[in-house]
Formats: C-alpha cells, structure tokens, sequence
C-alpha cells in the first residue's frame, strides 16, 4: 500500500508503547510516513532492526528515534501516546504550529490547558511487550476521533484523513464524533 499517503506532513507517534505501536503500524500500513518517538533504547534498536508487530497481523518496518534527540517540524502531526506522567516532557518539545492529537488513558490537568483541537480515545487493549515494540490486542474495542472544541477547517481536515488512512487496515472501527468531550 506504499505510495498512498493522505496526510502530506510529517508524522510522530510518541510513545511505542501498545497504542503507540498500533497506530505507528496502522499508518505505515496504509503508506504514510511515520517516524515513532521512545525512551526506552532496546526498543529503538528493536524496532529499527525488525520493524512492529501486531501479533496475528504481521510486522511493518519503521523509523525510530530517541525522545532526547526528537525535534519536530512546526507543521508536524504529533499523535501522544503516552502515559499522562510524561506529558510536560512532551509538550516542551511541540512548536506552537504543530497537530498535537492524544491518544492516552486519563486526564491530566496540563495537558487539558493547552491548546490541542482533537484527541482520540481508545476502546480496544493493546499489550506491549516491555523491551521490543511488539503488540497483540488483547481486547477488541473502537478508536473514537474528534474535535475538543470549535473545530476549523483544518482541524476536520486532517482528522478525517487520519480517520479514513486507519479504516483503511480494518483492525479496529473508527468513529469519527462531532465533539470529542
């Protein structure tokens, strides 16, 4: 499916973990061009020699880089899936031009003053293997995608071609709602 890429502009899933690995998976599937950001070295070295892998659907190769040498473009992307611990970290490191979409487990007060449009919620459980950004999902569920406030044109733009990249895959349902909140 290479070469068929909707979203023209740099992508970053932050975080390999079992979400982050799912969605990293899921765009380069479709063709995008993802690079997936992580602490955790034995991941990075992982990841860049075998790929990720969703158990039962195969390995995808992909780019990953240390969150120390991360540097994103203003017109980035950025899909946060992460723990909410780590997100001062993270939005340090976000130029103020930047698509910032969380896609996490709870809430953090921080992250909620900032100026984010969208977030994502997921319903399916993804398990991660601790050293190696392999993942099986464990329980099926649905990606729920949408504006947290007065959405632009811009913002229903992009979600849109995020959300119709991921049906592409068919590995979960998308729903794309009017509010996210």
């Amino acid at each position: 499916m290479k070469g068929n890429a909707l979203i023209n502009r740099p992508i970053y899933v932050v975080g390999a973990g079992g979400i982050g690995t799912v969605m990293a998976w899921c765009l380069i599937k479709v063709g995008e061009s993802v690079t997936l950001v992580e602490t955790n070295q034995n991941k990075i070295i992982h990841g860049n020699k075998n790929g990720l892998l969703i158990s039962g659907h195969g390995s995808v190769m992909a780019k990953l880089i240390q969150f120390n040498e991360w540097q994103p473009e203003s017109d980035s992307l950025i899909l946060l899936c992460t723990k909410t611990y780590t997100n001062a970290q993270v939005l340090e490191k976000i130029p103020a031009n930047a698509t910032l979409l969380p896609i996490q487990n709870g809430f953090d007060p921080l992250l909620d003053a900032s100026d984010h449009t969208a977030e994502g919620i997921v319903s399916f459980v993804s398990e991660c293997e601790l050293d190696i950004p392999n993942t099986r999902i464990t329980r099926q569920g649905e990606f729920h995608l949408g504006p947290r406030t007065n959405a632009t044109h811009s913002d229903i733009t992009y979600l849109s071609q995020l959300a119709a990249q991921l049906r592409k895959i068919n590995l979960f349902p998308i729903s794309l709602v009017d509010n996210i909140n």
